[in-house]
């Protein structure tokens, strides 16, 4: 997520971190509207995804499960 200069628009991939091969997995798309700014907090394998910038101020929290259906 976040928002790219070069194609002047706001992002919904999410990546995921490995600090043992210290490398970054883009992973499924965060399903909310693309967005800057937001906040995450993970909670076991969940993430909750609050906030931040699209074009308007958004006031939402998603939890977000890679995988979980």
């Amino acid at each position: 997520m976040g928002y790219s200069n070069e194609q002047s628009k706001y992002l919904n991939d999410v990546w995921e971190y490995d600090p043992v091969l210290d490398s970054w997995t883009r992973i499924e798309d965060f399903p909310g509207s693309p967005r800057f700014g937001a906040r995450a907090v993970v909670i076991g394998s969940g993430a909750y995804i609050i906030g931040g910038y699209g074009g308007i101020y958004e006031k939402d929290m998603w939890l977000f499960s890679p995988g979980v259906k």
